[in-house]
């Protein structure tokens, strides 16, 4: 048979979950695999330039749009479980769509903001005529959507560690950056006595120029207040730096912050959970490299024929 789509894989992982048992996510595709009685080699046709089977693939996008729409939650990395919403339907057993989804909050409200950071381009369960938009172009919509999923992915692992995991990620980052003089010149200072800063990157090895790091853990709907980019002030004051950058899970900083920086001498560099993520995604950071598609075109020199 054919092997179903994720839409169509999303009741049937329902159905598996239905016994509101905690389950990974490859025992969801085991067991989808077999009410389907999907040979081996549906289960394990690969992905074009991908070792991974579609199968895999599928089910887990499944889970995903679940999980966005509340129809599902992740009790922990990889393991899944039910929610009364997702018994509720299937009580009623619909047909599960894009469309669909839509009618619950927390997934139009996700889609919505995907639309708007990527110009249009939604995630895979947009129906797109393939008519209407190159080739190329769908590669790059595609690369895209791939691209918001793992920067969603990255932000909430981040809001499920600790804060201090957090403060030692943003030393690494700004490291991977380049900033620093070698691989060891950052150092997580997080901790009772920290002068309320969490981090510090030393510019040279006689640790003579430094920058100093602020990693703040909130809420990605919310924006930190000034009195937070006040106090952060105070202590770049305190540690006689003229630098610092303020890293923020955060979707935003406050209309307060952003003119109190206007006002002072110092260079400070404020990040957004959203710059956060894609800075890590840029800089390899949290990420590593799944596959790899190489798009060729015509060598025009070549079909130059001598006079």
């Amino acid at each position: 048979m054919a092997i179903p789509t994720y839409t169509e894989l999303m009741l049937p992982a329902l159905e598996v979950l239905a016994g509101g048992n905690d389950m990974s996510s490859a025992q969801v595709r085991d067991a989808i695999g077999t009410s389907l009685k999907l040979s081996a080699a549906e289960l394990n046709q690969p992905l074009p330039n991908s070792p991974q089977p579609k199968f895999t693939n599928r089910v887990h996008w499944a889970l995903f749009y679940l999980r966005w729409a509340g129809i599902v939650e992740r009790v922990r990395r990889g393991v899944y479980r039910i929610t009364a919403r997702g018994q509720e339907i299937l009580r009623e057993r619909p047909n599960i769509t894009a469309e669909y989804l839509e009618r619950f909050p927390e997934f139009a409200e996700w889609r919505a903001k995907s639309n708007a950071s990527e110009s249009g381009a939604d995630a895979p369960l947009e129906r797109q005529r393939s008519e209407t938009i190159s080739p190329d172009e769908q590669l790059g919509q595609a690369a895209s959507v791939l691209r918001r999923h793992v920067e969603d992915e990255l932000l909430s692992r981040i809001m499920e560690r600790s804060p201090a995991f957090f403060e030692r990620l943003v030393v690494r980052l700004v490291g991977a950056m380049g900033y620093g003089d070698g691989s060891a010149a950052g150092q997580h200072l997080g901790a009772s006595g920290d002068g309320g800063v969490d981090g510090v990157i030393w510019e040279d090895k006689l640790q003579l120029d430094a920058i100093y790091l602020q990693a703040k853990r909130y809420d990605p709907s919310r924006n930190v207040p000034a009195r937070d980019v006040r106090d952060f002030i105070g202590a770049l004051e305190a540690a006689r730096s003229k630098r610092g950058v303020f890293i923020t899970t955060a979707s935003g900083f406050s209309h307060d912050s952003v003119e109190l920086l206007e006002r002072i001498e110092k260079k400070i560099a404020l990040i957004n959970g959203r710059r956060l993520v894609a800075l890590m995604f840029e800089h390899d950071v949290g990420v590593r490299e799944k596959a790899r598609f190489v798009v060729k075109e015509i060598d025009e020199d070549t079909f130059i024929e001598d006079v």
